[in-house]
């Protein structure tokens, strides 16, 4: 008699490795979408896309959305995705688990070059339009620099294992190593500016504004950090322990904690403006369109909060994990659910727009990009 296969469930607090034989992405095209500019940087949407969008890792782009979605095409992939999606000009980005990443064309999903980094790595990778940095946790030299045109190796260093995906500005590349460390590096030549120790290992992406770049350790520190030397503008301690990093509007930074406070934070000293209390602990980074906050918990809730005080607009219970960081619109927000489902609902009152199931967990991010929106899901 055949034994009956167990199914092992992963749950993201452990944050452990599933290596699955593959995952997919899946096109969906917009009818009717306007793309206009991402908030932060100003730069122009049909370019470039790294993780949050722009440098104060908004999670917002100004695009209007007009359902229903029509799917368009799916792509498999050779390992599972990893937690973002990039975009640039013409190609999407698809990094895995196994250690390939994937350039595909939006538009039909063909596929324009892949890149094998090494076997069942834990990886991050981000892109300036020209090179695409990849950031290594386990192997050696941990932070790499390739051209996007011919995927030839242009710089290597070893600086620590990489936690969370780097932060370009400018031409410069930030990012958190094990043990407790931040490192500003130089984009074109590899050569590290400055470094700075921290009192705990860093979790999540640094964002910035202005001259400054801010980082979370996982003990519950947040740095705020001159971006040309590494200088200590201030420090806050926060009463809480954290698995993503910060989000930043024109007056606020927000952050979510593993206990399910959300915070408000004064971004010139460090000082609390709100907190707010959730069910579940938040794992993924919240993203902002400068009026509301928004963020999801374990506990299944996508939530909108006002962003100057902290009070709550709205919540939608999905009867799973969010598995994603949110992805804002002018007018719907989109997420992942570990239950295989992607959410787009109404930006003022969270009523569903649109729903469809995947084959796996969906633990990506999701895009919209040139009149598509783009997902991952692992099978």
């Amino acid at each position: 008699m055949a034994q009956r296969r167990q199914r092992h469930i992963i749950t993201p607090p452990l944050r452990r490795w599933l290596f699955v034989l593959c995952g997919t992405v899946a096109c969906w095209t917009i009818f009717g979408c306007r793309s206009g500019l991402i908030i932060g940087d100003r730069v122009e949407a049909n370019r470039l896309w790294n993780e949050g969008g722009d440098r104060m890792r908004t999670g917002f782009i100004a695009t209007r959305i007009q359902p229903p979605l029509e799917l368009d095409w799916t792509v498999k992939l050779l390992a599972a995705p990893t937690s973002s999606l990039l975009a640039v000009e013409s190609h999407l980005i698809c990094a895995t688990k196994g250690g390939w990443i994937t350039l595909l064309d939006p538009n039909s999903g063909k596929k324009n070059g892949i890149l094998r980094i090494q076997k069942k790595v834990s990886l991050s990778c981000v892109s300036d339009g020209t090179f695409l940095f990849v950031g290594l946790r386990w192997e050696k030299p941990s932070l790499r620099a390739y051209d996007l045109g011919t995927l030839k190796t242009v710089w290597k260093i070893q600086i620590g294992p990489v936690r969370g995906e780097p932060l370009i500005v400018k031409n410069r590349i930030y990012t958190g190593t094990e043990p407790q460390m931040i490192y500003a590096v130089d984009t074109e030549t590899g050569s590290i500016v400055w470094k700075r120790s921290l009192d705990g290992a860093p979790c999540g992406s640094p964002a910035s504004k202005d001259r400054t770049v801010f980082i979370v350790t996982e003990e519950g520190s947040l740095w705020a950090l001159d971006a040309d030397d590494g200088m200590v503008v201030w420090r806050s301690d926060l009463d809480s322990r954290f698995l993503s990093g910060p989000v930043l509007s024109d007056r606020f930074l927000f952050i979510g904690s593993r206990e399910g406070s959300c915070y408000g934070i004064d971004p010139d000293d460090g000082s609390m403006i709100w907190r707010y209390q959730s069910e579940g602990g938040v794992y993924e980074a919240a993203a902002t369109d400068g009026e509301d906050v928004f963020f999801g918990t374990t506990r299944g809730l996508m939530v909108c909060l006002e962003s100057t005080g902290g009070t709550q607009k709205w919540a939608f219970r999905s009867g799973s994990v969010i598995g994603t960081s949110p992805l804002v619109t002018d007018d719907m927000v989109f997420f992942g659910t570990m239950h295989r489902s992607l959410y787009g609902l109404n930006r003022t009152d969270g009523s569903v727009l649109f729903h469809t199931g995947l084959k796996g967990r969906v633990r990506t991010t999701p895009l919209v990009w040139q009149g598509k929106l783009l997902a991952a899901s692992e099978d």
